[in-house]
């Protein structure tokens, strides 16, 4: 009897950790797997397995691409899923935080609803939501924490390295390079970063089609970032830029903000 397509479906965690075992199996959703198939299973467009589930541990921080083809008689099914590979033994600073810890800064009114947000979080139990709801152009800031002193030292090699999902409603999207980072120590000077592309109207490419974008800043030799301002020693607070082409609502997302002091 000829073989026909079947409705494969990959079932398996979307979000993993750097170093940890990951474990996907492949069922069919109109009935039972053919037991004279052949399984594949590939990652990133190369063959890496041939058995009904596959254990992997994936090794590099980035959205990957975990497919399965199955072929039965000559012909073959596939499905695929997006995994998102994050920072293994991360301490976050602020997207753990409650939400009266954050606040928004602007020369004129701006409605910005703050809240924890449980259902796209990456990292804990929540990720921090930030909905401009009435917004007319010119640059929102985001600051954390809104009252204190983080009280961080910056050492050699340290870097600042955040998760982001960002959407406005403006056909152009972002403008004048988003989002721009400052640090400020307990004196109130600054340390500015300013990415040297529009990164939020970055398109996904087949590596990272998550709407999830990982951020990551040498806090003393960045790459693709402009450094100007103070050469500060301690972090107090830090604030978060952006700017849309006064279209309004735009949302932001933020997870696992963090200092790193080693490679990750």
């Amino acid at each position: 009897m000829p073989s026909t397509k079947r409705a494969l479906e990959i079932v398996g965690d979307r979000v993993s950790k750097l170093g940890a075992v990951s474990l996907f199996k492949v069922r069919d959703k109109l009935g039972e797997l053919p037991s004279n198939g052949a399984v594949q299973w590939i990652l990133d467009g190369e063959l890496i397995d041939g058995r009904t589930q596959l254990e992997i541990t994936l090794k590099e921080i980035r959205t990957q691409i975990i497919a399965v083809r199955v072929t039965e008689l000559g012909v073959s099914s596939s499905a695929w899923l997006d995994v998102t590979v994050l920072d293994s033994n991360l301490v976050e600073i602020g997207t753990d935080a409650p939400v009266e810890a954050w606040s928004f800064q602007r020369a004129e009114s701006l409605d910005v609803k703050i809240e924890q947000d449980s259902t796209h979080k990456l990292f804990g139990d929540h990720c921090m939501k930030f909905s401009f709801d009435e917004y007319h152009g010119g640059p929102a800031f985001l600051k954390y924490p809104a009252k204190g002193n983080l009280s961080l030292s910056i050492k050699p090699g340290a870097k600042l390295v955040f998760w982001i999902d960002a959407t406005t409603p403006a056909s152009m999207g972002f403008q004048d390079f988003n989002p721009q980072i400052a640090l400020l120590d307990e004196d109130g000077r600054e340390l500015n970063f300013k990415p040297n592309t529009e990164i939020l109207n970055l398109m996904p490419d087949r590596q990272n089609r998550s709407e999830w974008q990982r951020i990551e800043i040498d806090l003393t030799n960045p790459l693709g970032w402009k450094r100007e301002g103070f050469d500060i020693q301690n972090i107090a607070q830090l604030t978060i830029r952006f700017d849309t082409w006064d279209h309004h609502p735009f949302r932001v997302w933020l997870d696992g903000l963090s200092l790193a002091m080693e490679e990750q």
